[in-house]
């Protein structure tokens, strides 16, 4: 192939670099308007070069052929070494080109080389080492084409010397020659060149589009992790008041029927508002606009938090020590579910008998919530659990910025204080 007609199969291939990658099925590319598939090959003798590389190779051979036929007077063996020479200059093009361009070369140098040795002065079959050069550049590493450059020169020299000594050459046109393999290895390295930078710019596509991938990957956990956790609390929560008051309902369903009744609309009232708050959390999942514009559980809502825990039979006191009506909604949010969680966990593992106390301090940069209980704190032979609940508090707090410390008192029983500066994240 030409140094032109290589040159423009690589901007054929390539002229689709600017647009963005398509998937590694190979996917019809995205256009700003429709989609429509795009040839990567480029033009049909792109996708087939052999064919072109043939057609190169034959011409060249069936215009020097007729010029050997000079050589047939001066004996069989000068003019059949001169038909040999052509073919090996000729034929190893369209073979190896692609696969091999050294040995292209070589095989054209070697042939040249024998031609001058032999007494066969220049053919234009000698023009394949040009062609081969430029292969050579254009595939090979630039110290290796460099020396394949240097070595047609040398050769160049040898040849053109008997003429320029004749007469029969000038400088100037064997100038014209060298310039001409010079310009052949020129434009075959920036071929290279540009093709390396064309590679670079599809694998960076790649790369880019595999961490795409990733980032998205990343973004669903997160979004199910966020997801459970919030069904953790709202069901956690929930079900564990609607169990303690329904073994206390079923304690006094014979001495205390009242009171037992009484209970039996407490559990009634808690599975309405776990279900309320499911339906929210799936409204929102599912993009519905009422339930977005439904207001979530915040700060306001931490007295009827300690309410419901005093209905379900849990003795709770709550402080509040400053202004909280400034905080924004997602920490009012993260310090509700943490209390919710907390108080849940003192009914579970707390023992009975024991009391709990929320105090809520917004003062300064930060605001604290701190719910301590007197009771036995999480011991293993308490109710079992999915050990998620701290856990899923310390990532809750931690999406705000904030921090979480949950531990044994050292007076007795177990602590929980989530702290958030106010200007975090919400």
């Amino acid at each position: 192939m030409t140094p032109v007609g290589d040159a423009r199969a690589v901007g054929s291939q390539n002229v689709s670099t600017t647009r963005p990658a398509p998937d590694a099925a190979g996917a019809p590319e995205r256009s700003g308007h429709a989609e429509r598939p795009v040839n990567r090959r480029g033009t049909w003798t792109a996708r087939r070069p052999w064919i072109l590389d043939s057609v190169i190779a034959a011409s060249v051979f069936a215009y020097t052929l007729p010029l050997t036929l000079e050589y047939r007077p001066q004996g069989a063996v000068l003019f059949s070494a001169a038909v040999l020479l052509c073919l090996l200059m000729c034929l190893p093009y369209p073979l190896l080109r692609r696969r091999t361009p050294l040995t292209v070369l070589g095989v054209a140098l070697g042939a040249s080389l024998l031609q001058s040795l032999a007494g066969i002065g220049l053919l234009p079959a000698n023009i394949m080492l040009v062609f081969a050069l430029y292969a050579v550049a254009a595939r090979c590493r630039p110290a290796l084409a460099a020396a394949a450059a240097a070595a047609v020169l040398l050769w160049l020299g040898f040849a053109v010397a008997p003429f320029l000594r004749a007469g029969h050459l000038s400088p100037g046109e064997a100038a014209v020659l060298a310039v001409t393999v010079l310009w052949a290895w020129t434009w075959g390295a920036l071929s290279r060149v540009r093709r390396e930078r064309i590679e670079a710019v599809r694998e960076r596509a790649r790369q880019l589009e595999r961490e795409r991938e990733t980032l998205a990957a990343i973004a669903a956990a997160e979004e199910r992790e966020r997801i459970a956790r919030e069904i953790h609390d709202i069901v956690s929560h929930n079900l564990s008041v609607i169990v303690v008051l329904a073994d206390g309902a079923s304690a006094k369903a014979l001495s205390e029927p009242e009171r037992a009744r009484d209970t039996m609309v407490q559990v009634r009232r808690t599975g309405h508002e776990a279900l309320t708050e499911m339906r929210r959390l799936l409204g929102l999942l599912r993009g519905d606009e009422d339930a977005v514009r439904a207001p979530q559980p915040g700060l306001a809502q931490l007295g009827a938090l300690v309410d419901a825990s005093r209905r379900a039979g849990l003795p709770v006191t709550l402080t509040r020590d400053g202004d909280a009506s400034p905080v924004p909604p997602g920490i009012g949010l993260a310090l509700y579910r943490v209390t919710q969680e907390a108080l849940t966990n003192v009914r579970r593992h707390a023992g009975p008998g024991a009391r709990a106390e929320v105090t809520l301090c917004c003062r300064g940069e930060a605001i604290e919530v701190r719910i301590a209980d007197d009771g036995r704190g999480m011991s293993r032979s308490g109710p079992p659990g999915d050990g998620h609940g701290i856990a899923g508090m310390r990532e809750r707090v931690a999406a705000c910025d904030g921090t979480l410390r949950a531990g044994p008192r050292p007076g007795g029983g177990f602590e929980v204080v989530a702290s958030i500066p106010l200007g975090a994240r919400s």
